[in-house]
């Protein structure tokens, strides 16, 4: 799945896309998300595997990479 980073939201662990989604970011990937801007293209691609954040987000502008869950 494709979308657009909208805002992260550091005191929930949270990011929002432009759709409306929101996704709890992986604690230790906060400053990761919190350098993208809005607008920024990412890609999302469940990861079949048993950890809690078993999606991960890439930046398709820098190829950076952050995991995620759904709250």
């Amino acid at each position: 799945m494709e979308g657009y980073f909208l805002e992260c939201h550091m005191d929930d662990c949270e990011m929002e896309l432009m759709d409306g989604s929101r996704w709890q970011i992986n604690p230790g990937d906060l400053s990761i998300v919190s350098c993208w801007t809005p607008t920024t293209k990412v890609s999302i691609d469940y990861i079949n595997d048993k950890r809690y954040f078993n999606y991960k987000v890439t930046n398709l502008t820098d190829n950076s990479v952050a995991y995620v869950a759904k709250p």
